[in-house]
């Protein structure tokens, strides 16, 4: 295996050879930097919650609504229900699902999409009119 690099780290996080230890330093630093984070706005936008929260773990639904990280759990169609409500669209508003295209097998092939096509339309435009009015809580 030959690398070539245009800087020290360049190759961080290589699979074919162990990290040194300023990679584990930076490792730990962008690690430490994405928990803070994660801590201040949940702090922020879910005000007190249970300490258990920061240890790091990850939690499925249940416990999530348990500690304080969720306000529910659902399905996309109370998802759905929960969006409409807020935006004050009629119960009977069109919903149009963005999904990905699905790859053809040559792009499978090629090892995943093909060059130029995007997994996820670059961007689309919806409108309605009157334009929907919602209330954020923080």
């Amino acid at each position: 295996m030959y690398v070539y690099k245009s800087g020290l780290l360049k190759d961080l996080g290589s699979p074919f050879r162990e990290p040194t230890s300023e990679e584990e330093e930076v490792f730990r630093e962008i690690v430490d930097s994405m928990f803070e984070n994660f801590k201040s706005r949940v702090l922020e936008h879910r005000g007190k919650v249970g300490g258990e929260v920061f240890t790091g773990r990850p939690f499925v639904a249940k416990r999530a609504l348990e500690v304080g990280l969720i306000d529910r759990v659902g399905t996309f169609d109370d998802a759905v229900k929960a969006a409409r409500e807020l935006a004050g669209l009629p119960e009977t508003a069109p919903v149009e699902e963005l999904k990905p295209p699905a790859p053809s097998l040559l792009d499978l092939l090629r090892g995943g999409l093909g060059e130029g096509i995007r997994a996820i339309p670059s961007y689309k435009v919806l409108s309605m009119w009157p334009p929907p009015v919602a209330i954020l809580r923080g």
